[in-house]
Order: C-alpha cells, then sequence, then structure tokens
C-alpha cells in the first residue's frame, strides 16, 4: 500500500464479521431433522399407497401385507391401527407373532405379553422368551398353562433343550408327538437333539418330516442347511439356507 494513500476504517453503523449473527446449531439440526421425518413420511405414504397395495380393513391389509411377505409394510399397518386402537389385543397377538417371524424377540416379547393379558394363546410369549434364553421363566409359566397347548409344550421341550436337560426334552417331545402327531413341532425339537447328540442320520430324517405347514419349517431347513454344509454340501446347505430365508427373512 502506497504510504500516502488513505487508510480506510470500518463504518461503526455498519455489522462488522464477528457481530453478523450466526445460524444457531440448534435450528440447523431441527430443521434437518424435520426435513428428513417428512421424507420419511413421504417414503411411508407413498410404499403403502403404490400399486397393487391392498385396501380396505387395516387389519386386513396388515394381514395380507404378512402374507405377501411384505413384512415391512404389515408392520407400518399394525402401528398404525394400533395407534387408533390400543386395546386391540387381537392386532397386538398379530404383530408380536410377525416380529417373531422377523426374529424381533424383544418386540415380540413386549406386545405378545399385553395380548397375554386379553385371553390369547401365550405360546408366542414363551417363544419369543425361548429366543431370549430366559428358559427357566418359559419353564415356570408352562407349567401354569394348559398342558394340551402342543405349541406351549414345545416350547417347554426347548426350553429343556437350552438348559441340556436332554432326557427330559427328549420324554417331553415323544409325548407330544405321539398326541399330536400331525404337528411337526416335537419332531423338529426330537431332530435338534439327536443333532446335539451327533446322530446326524436321525437328525436329518426328523428334520425331514417338518413340512411348510408347520411353524418350524425354517428351523427344520435351518438345521438340514448346517449338516449339510458340515459335509461339504454346499449345493444343498445353499438350497436349505435360502428356503429358511424365504419364510424369516431377517433370520440371519
Amino acid at each position: 500500500m502506497h504510504e500516502n494513500a488513505p487508510q480506510a476504517y470500518p463504518d461503526p453503523d455498519e455489522p462488522q464479521p464477528d457481530e453478523i449473527a450466526r445460524p444457531d446449531p440448534r435450528w440447523l439440526w431441527a430443521t434437518l431433522a424435520g426435513g428428513a421425518l417428512i421424507m420419511l413420511l413421504a417414503g411411508t405414504s407413498a410404499y403403502l399407497q403404490r400399486d397393487g397395495a391392498p385396501t380396505g380393513d387395516p387389519l386386513e391389509r396388515a394381514r395380507d401385507y404378512a402374507a405377501r411377505h411384505e413384512y415391512r409394510a404389515a408392520v407400518i399397518e399394525y402401528k398404525n391401527l394400533l395407534q387408533d386402537e390400543p386395546l386391540n389385543a387381537q392386532a397386538r397377538r398379530e404383530l408380536g407373532e410377525l416380529y417373531l417371524t422377523l426374529g424381533d424377540a424383544e418386540a415380540a416379547a413386549k406386545e405378545l405379553r399385553v395380548a397375554g393379558e386379553y385371553g390369547y394363546s401365550a405360546a408366542g410369549l414363551l417363544e419369543a422368551w425361548l429366543a431370549l434364553g430366559r428358559y427357566e421363566e418359559v419353564l415356570e409359566h408352562a407349567d401354569e398353562l394348559d398342558s394340551d397347548d402342543a405349541r406351549i409344550n414345545v416350547a417347554a421341550g426347548k426350553a429343556l433343550l437350552g438348559l441340556a436337560r436332554f432326557d427330559e426334552a427328549e420324554a417331553l417331545f415323544t409325548k407330544i408327538a405321539d398326541r399330536f402327531p400331525d404337528y411337526g413341532g416335537p419332531r423338529l425339537g426330537l431332530a435338534q437333539l439327536a443333532y446335539i447328540r451327533r446322530d446326524i442320520e436321525a437328525a436329518l430324517e426328523l428334520a425331514g418330516t417338518v413340512g411348510p405347514e408347520d411353524r418350524g419349517y425354517p428351523d427344520a431347513r435351518k438345521l438340514i442347511g448346517e449338516i449339510a454344509l458340515e459335509g461339504g454340501q454346499y449345493a444343498e446347505a445353499k438350497k436349505a439356507f435360502r428356503t429358511a430365508l424365504e419364510q424369516r427373512p431377517n433370520d440371519i
């Protein structure tokens, strides 16, 4: 700068750089969060209103989505329904069962516990507790519940397996299988017990009798896949695991 050049002084009436207001970061985060929420709600709305989406009663829509294995949409429908009808125990039971399918045992236990307070079977709740490793609680409650419910008895047998009480589990599974010959649950339990005891031939034979109509079918296919993988039968293992994942897409 030339030594004779006039020196520039700041105008006292103009805001200086340090005095210019900066955005409040809390406002910025609130704006971003609000925008994200709007996008999420818009995406959810578009998903539920797409072509081919079920229409009609909310409970029927949720069931239709679940039957089509569109589990995300089904969960949204159930939750929306329960916001409007928090005392709808049937919807809570079905949502809890859906959470079981998705492998979210904590959420399943929460919904199924409430449904049980309204008189629905506790079988699903016991299965959620099994997934959480709460074996003693399963046995305690199974003793208090309906001994004619095959699903409850199978849950008790699996709790015995989890506690390594293998002889008791075998006796219970055998009793249930004799009493409910068309139900695959006890045969799956015996297959899992045979696998634990390394009787691979018996495990495969028993698991193979559990059909797609049985609740335990994905677990039976998983067991077959694990045995095939151990034996180096990779194509067979892949096939079995794929079938299991088609039934329970979140069961990694």
